[in-house]
């Protein structure tokens, strides 16, 4: 039997939260930029295994996976679709840090291959809103990025 799902909404409040984020940041027009993303189900659980078994070796405990919002830059394309200003999603594996309060546990997002033994080298981003720079495995790690772009409002 499986175990309960946890952390689920109902599809109302999902499609409500949706609407709400087309209407904030998209300005009510859908066709704005990209509001899907799809990910092969082989993609998601080999990214997983792969970063479970980095995190075993390297004894890096790994609380789950951070998901950042990203646009690619310029001069990208996806066979004939330009992919310039497109949204995705960069997935990278998180382990638990204290903050300056002993009693809040974070969750900081780190590069396993550029990692060593109980040592996360944490993915970092400096700069501001306007200029941000990875700081932490440049060129050294891999992160999850979706695999299939789907454009404006058109990924059903």
């Amino acid at each position: 039997m499986s175990k309960p799902l946890k952390r689920v909404r109902p599809i109302q409040e999902a499609k409500a939260m949706i609407l709400e984020y087309i209407r904030t940041r998209l300005g009510n027009d859908p066709k704005k930029d990209a509001i899907t993303g799809w990910y092969p189900i082989e993609d998601l659980a080999d990214y997983f295994i792969y970063v479970k078994e980095k995190c075993r070796v390297l004894n890096i405990p790994l609380s789950g996976f951070k998901y950042f919002h990203a646009a690619h830059p310029g001069n990208k394309q996806a066979g004939s679709l330009k992919l310039d200003g497109y949204q995705t999603l960069i997935i990278l594996p998180t382990t638990p840090v204290v903050s300056t309060d002993p009693n809040h546990i974070g969750h900081r997002a780190f590069i396993p291959e550029s990692s060593s033994f109980e040592k996360p080298d944490f993915f970092n981003l400096t700069g501001g809103a306007r200029a941000l720079t990875a700081t932490a495995g440049d060129g050294d790690g891999q992160a999850l990025d979706k695999s299939q772009i789907c454009p404006p409002f058109n990924c059903d």
